[in-house]
């Protein structure tokens, strides 16, 4: 036995690491991590902790079928009285957790904090620490100013400002992974970060309740005064992010100046909102899944190919239109580690593209010259 696998004494349950729903990038773990390694007297303390977790509770896991098989690293979701698994393979599977080989085939992640007496040996944990510990969370988030629900940072940030803008989300609004992973890497990067919470918006039904969204980045934008501002949106949220870009807007109707927008996931204004018009942003990109099972690919290719603009079409290990235990689409939602971690890096460089920029510079052309009004 290695000597970072050997097994460990105390209660089971100090040991493991626990990831925080709205922290993907860290719920992979990796071959450098240390992990917990029952001894059989440990099991029946193991499944109590197991059982004891809230449903929907994030576990970083390595897991094989055989012994004579290498590890896969990925993460386990407690859902009643079951262990969802989603591996960086793309593989899935769903056990008891009382049916689950803990001593051989599937160990935990340990605490990235433990003392060095009670892990299972040399780690790489210190970097994963000070990682872990740079992650913003829900909660962490809860003092900033609010306008229609938002978490907003008012005024220009040192680089500049981030509208993000979350899909239809009836339950918690913005307060799911992707969006609290993009607002994470804005905030490390040193950007302000406003998180509208669109639900406000549902009561209006469909109809209005696509052009209130819009309205209420507007009125966002109003409040924002800073010449660096970039427009990210995912699925409803990149319809609406796209349908605020009218040349009067991003021309001069509001002091702050739009130089980004970003769509990730997003719906189609062009099919959806009868968007004639080109967004006047000199940075835009459409990125996507191919395996979306909820926004069909083509119809974001369409866009970029319509506008002009890039396109990065994602890939997974994981099926298309794979559903989690939450019935979310894997690929919609970029949930699996390729996709998120592809999201995460052209979401940084984005953001790094845009910084040389104070002034729209439009290199589009709104194609029925002045578009709508808002």
């Amino acid at each position: 036995m290695a000597e970072k696998d050997r097994q460990l004494g105390g209660g089971i349950g100090e040991l493991i690491q626990v990831a925080a729903y709205c922290e993907p990038l860290a719920w992979y773990p990796t071959e450098d991590d240390d992990f917990v390694v029952p001894r059989g007297s440990q099991l029946g303390e193991l499944v109590a902790f197991l059982q004891g977790l809230d449903d929907g509770t994030y576990l970083p896991v390595r897991g094989r079928d055989r012994l004579e098989e290498e590890w896969d690293f990925g993460v386990a979701v407690k859902h009643g009285n079951r262990l969802f698994f989603l591996y960086q393979s793309g593989d899935m599977e769903s056990f008891l957790i009382t049916a689950i080989h803990y001593v051989a085939l599937v160990h935990f992640a340990a605490r990235p904090d433990l003392p060095e007496e009670a892990k299972a040996g040399p780690r790489s944990s210190r970097r994963r620490a000070e990682e872990t510990g740079q992650l913003i969370s829900t909660t962490q988030s809860s003092d900033l100013v609010s306008l229609h629900g938002s978490f907003s940072d008012f005024g220009a940030g040192p680089e500049g400002v981030v509208i993000i803008s979350h899909g239809w989300s009836s339950e918690v609004g913005p307060n799911y992974p992707l969006i609290r992973m993009l607002e994470m890497v804005a905030r490390k990067a040193n950007w302000k970060v406003i998180v509208p919470d669109f639900r406000e918006t549902y009561k209006y039904g469909p109809g209005r309740g696509r052009s209130e969204r819009p309205k209420r980045l507007l009125e966002e934008l109003l409040c924002v005064d800073s010449d660096r501002v970039v427009l990210v949106g995912h699925s409803q949220g990149g319809a609406a992010s796209s349908l605020v870009c009218t040349p009067r807007v991003i021309n001069g109707a509001v002091s702050a100046r739009v130089v980004g927008l970003l769509l990730l996931g997003s719906e189609s204004a062009l099919e959806l909102d009868g968007m004639d018009w080109t967004p006047p942003v000199k940075h835009v990109r459409v990125v996507h899944a191919v395996g979306d099972g909820v926004i069909s690919f083509p119809h974001m290719k369409h866009v970029a190919e319509k506008w002009g603009v890039p396109l990065s079409a994602l890939t997974s290990n994981v099926p298309a239109a794979t559903r989690d235990i939450n019935g979310d689409c894997i690929h919609h939602d970029f949930l699996a580690k390729d996709l998120i971690s592809a999201v995460a890096g052209i979401y940084a460089d984005f953001l790094d593209l845009c910084l040389g920029d104070t002034a729209p510079q439009s290199n589009h052309k709104g194609k029925k010259g002045k578009g709508p009004a808002c």
